[in-house]
């Protein structure tokens, strides 16, 4: 399923209800395809200060997805869908 959605904290715009901007959009992918029925591609992990992961950016046949995660109080409170680069 892919989906396109408004991006809300990308730097230099604000909210669409605090400003006059258009947010920009990203495609959001709940699962990304895999023609082969079993996951593969590369896979390249970010973590903060903490040891906390933070993203995970999957490239598979010539695609790059990312996936991010978001912590409150040292707790994993949010995971992403996956979001074509």
């Amino acid at each position: 399923m892919v989906k396109s959605v408004a991006v809300h904290s990308v730097a230099g715009f604000s909210h669409p209800q605090e400003s006059s901007q258009a947010a920009p959009t990203a495609t959001v992918v709940a699962t990304p395809p895999v023609s082969s029925g079993v996951a593969s591609g590369s896979h390249i992990f970010g973590y903060d200060g903490a040891g906390n992961l933070t993203t995970d950016t999957w490239t598979f046949e010539g695609c790059v997805y990312v996936k991010t995660y978001s912590y409150t109080a040292g707790l994993l409170s949010a995971e992403s869908d996956w979001v074509v680069q």
